[in-house]
């Protein structure tokens, strides 16, 4: 006997037809969905292009296990797991983090209970930060040189410069 649900995994139950036993055992699920989305705006702005697609998504599990899926072309991904606890996050190149990509939060921590999770979302973490410098210098040459940064808390390369 099998059973199906969606978002739930049954393993399959062997029933003996001949047995006196006129009682089934229950059938329970043995795993469940961790399903979500990564949310990424596919716009190109100066030569800046990020996508949904293919992206890496790494569970781990308190056994200190890991396992990666890739998200689909619209960035969903499912894993199948069994109850417990587990840190999900997806994975930023290098490449793409100097270039600013950002995914908010970085990282979940899941709680499987008996049933299917399929929130566990991501989504690319925008903003916009402007302002003026005004020098109290008088003198205008000292003003030209001034560069201003924006860094992320606890990092020691600066996001962008200007």
């Amino acid at each position: 006997m099998e059973g199906f649900k969606d978002h739930y995994i049954f393993d399959a139950l062997n029933i003996d037809i001949k047995s006196n036993s006129r009682q089934i055992s229950n059938l329970v699920a043995s795993d469940y969905h961790l399903c979500g989305k990564i949310s990424i705006d596919t716009v190109s702005s100066d030569s800046k292009h990020f996508s949904n697609a293919k992206r890496t998504v790494v569970l781990h599990e308190k056994n200190k296990n890991e396992r990666r899926i890739l998200t689909g072309d619209a960035g969903d991904y499912c894993f199948e797991v069994k109850s417990g606890q587990y840190t999900v996050s997806p994975l930023i190149t290098s490449d793409e983090k100097e270039k600013g990509l950002r995914l908010q939060p970085s990282e979940k921590q899941v709680s499987v209970d008996g049933a299917p999770v399929l929130n566990v979302n991501f989504v690319q973490s925008k903003l916009t930060v402007s302002g003026k410098v005004k020098c109290l210098e008088q003198d205008d040459q000292k003003c030209q040189a001034i560069k201003v940064s924006l860094f992320q808390r606890g990092q020691e390369q600066p996001l962008l410069t200007e």
